[in-house]
């Protein structure tokens, strides 16, 4: 029996597999690297790695398989696991390795096989089923199904005072300041606060299954957040939940970032969505707002001038129009963006919403966490 703990997305056609071990990244996938037998290679996906990736679909997944995948690991591109694979000039058959091994057999190598309560692939996440208008300020039924309300017990009863994402069937992702000692539970599949059931209209007998409310087994800040700093650094959380999630066209998770998405440019568009302020007033409906990305060096300039703050390389900026942004009671939400490249379209969740100056301030980009610099970090803390 192994813990599982280290996600090895193996791309292939079952989609992501998991790993157990205590192993030293590279982040230069381009670098030179050892093999276990000590020769050079270079840090690639094992797909493109053909003795790896051959013996990967024709081995059982043995302890003693694994071990031997294990040692070949040499880094991560966002969640994309890499193998150190020997030069091209260096030959290496699937022959040697079952001599080392003294086993051969045809069946699948499983660690292809996605587990159920690690990060599912892009034939899962970020998926949903909007009928609305693309454009609307108010957000379809079924849109953004990952989305959750953290929930506390305050003086003034329980109250939804920050948000999240699903990204697995146990685990939200959120922002670390919104972390309290009072904080209780989860909704999940909310659209109508003001509705014990979502229909897609007021006459339809279409409608949602209910929202769910799941406890919250365990809180998990980043290690390094400090909030009496005051420069909301590493502000990024994870959310054990109680139980098992099960998937619905109302609940779904959303993915996080791949190699492909990791250097988006700049003005590019992106989501964000909730049931913040909306002229002073919290919205019964969920919400959603259109910004693009700004520069660090430019958002950075303009929290230096108004706060004296300076944005890290773990944070990531989007402004929208006056009047558009991620207000209070949004902390904790994703910074979406929308990844039309494949067949499936994903939302992946690129930040957290972190901090900003007022609601809507006119050339003011809200401040997020950049998902991408913690993805190592979300590996390492999550577990069946």
């Amino acid at each position: 029996m192994f813990t599982f703990k280290t996600l090895v997305c193996f791309i292939y056609w079952f989609g992501c597999g998991v790993l157990s071990s205590e192993i030293s990244f590279t982040e230069n996938v381009d670098e030179h690297c050892r093999t276990p037998d000590n020769a050079v290679g270079k840090c690639v996906s094992i797909k493109d790695c053909t003795y790896l990736h051959d013996f990967a679909k024709t081995h059982p997944k043995t302890h003693e398989n694994i071990e031997y995948i294990k040692k070949f690991h040499c880094g991560f591109e966002g969640i994309i696991s890499k193998v150190c694979c020997s030069a091209p000039n260096e030959t290496k058959s699937l022959a040697s390795i079952e001599e080392k091994l003294g086993e051969s057999t045809t069946k699948v190598f499983a660690i292809y096989v996605i587990a159920v309560n690690l990060l599912p692939n892009r034939s899962v996440c970020g998926l949903h089923f909007d009928r609305r208008v693309v454009g609307g300020k108010i957000a379809d039924p079924q849109e953004f199904p990952w989305m959750a309300l953290i929930e506390y017990e305050t003086k003034n009863g329980k109250q939804f005072l920050c948000g999240g994402s699903l990204i697995n069937s146990r685990y939200v992702l959120t922002a670390a300041h919104c972390l309290e000692e009072n904080l209780v539970s989860v909704r999940l599949g909310e659209y109508d606060l003001d509705k014990e059931v979502d229909c897609f209209d007021e006459e339809s007998i279409d409608c949602l299954d209910k929202p769910i409310d799941v406890k919250v087994q365990e809180q998990i800040p980043h290690e390094q957040f400090d909030l009496k700093i005051g420069n909301y650094l590493h502000d990024i959380a994870l959310l054990r939940l109680s139980e098992d999630i099960l998937y619905s066209d109302s609940i779904m998770p959303i993915c996080l970032p791949s190699e492909e998405i990791l250097n988006l440019s700049n003005k590019v568009k992106t989501t964000v969505a909730g049931w913040g302020v909306k002229s002073k007033t919290r919205s019964a409906l969920k919400l959603k707002a259109e910004l693009h990305l700004v520069p660090n060096i430019e958002c950075s300039s303009v929290y230096e001038r108004k706060t004296r703050l300076k944005i890290g390389e773990g944070q990531i900026c989007a402004v929208g129009m006056k009047g558009v942004d991620a207000c209070k009671g949004d902390s904790g939400n994703a910074l979406m963006f929308h990844d039309k490249r494949a067949d499936e379209q994903n939302f992946i969740a690129i930040g957290v919403v972190s901090f900003g100056l007022g609601c809507g301030t006119q050339n003011v980009p809200a401040v997020f966490t950049r998902v991408s610099s913690y993805i190592q970090w979300i590996i390492d803390h999550i577990k069946e």
